[in-house]
């Protein structure tokens, strides 16, 4: 929702206005669903991802059972050293969502739910597949993996076991989508 990119894009605000009201009539529904708010996927530039994500927390801090982030890497410059740095990335975001649910947790009304947590919902290596020349036909979007990628994503899985205590959730993006991938 935070991308100028995706469909119905809104700002900060408006977002957790419209998510506000879909949790209450969703729980009026079924009390005990589980709702996940739409976290920053913006670090371009011009973004300000932090302040995407503090805002939905503070606005839906009372009603929402996660957080969702996302993040994609590639190694387009062939820079094998800092490719796979790239879980410390997802580890400082980790920890900065997790400084933000902190604060806002002391001053939520959340009745006996427990308090909110991280979905890393999206995450994978993906990046060969998004160029021009392979954007077409029936394989645009399949990836063709190698060992340096399996590293970053073991990576990955390490910050989620170092950090099981808020992340509760975590999706392997292409994995359970139609993207096709393949390890070569």
């Amino acid at each position: 929702m935070d991308g100028e990119w995706q469909m119905g894009h809104l700002n900060a605000e408006d977002y957790t206005k419209k998510a506000l009201e879909a949790a209450k009539l969703m729980r009026l529904t079924s009390p005990d669903i589980k709702l996940i708010a739409a976290g920053s996927s913006n670090y371009r530039p011009h973004a300000d991802p932090d302040y995407w994500n503090r805002t939905t927390i503070n606005n839906l801090k009372d009603v929402v059972d996660y957080i969702a982030l996302h993040m994609y890497v590639g190694n387009p410059d062939n820079n094998y050293y800092n490719f796979l740095s790239t879980p410390l990335v997802m580890e400082q975001r980790t920890d900065i969502v997790r400084g933000m649910i902190k604060e806002a947790m002391q001053k939520a009304d959340r009745g006996t739910r427990p308090p909110m947590y991280i979905a890393w919902d999206e995450y994978n290596v993906w990046y060969r597949a998004r160029t021009d020349e392979t954007m077409q036909g029936t394989r645009a979007l399949e990836e063709k993996y190698n060992l340096e990628d399996a590293l970053v994503i073991g990576g990955f899985l390490n910050v989620f076991i170092r950090n099981a205590d808020i992340i509760k959730m975590a999706n392997m993006a292409q994995l359970g989508k139609c993207y096709c991938s393949r390890l070569r």
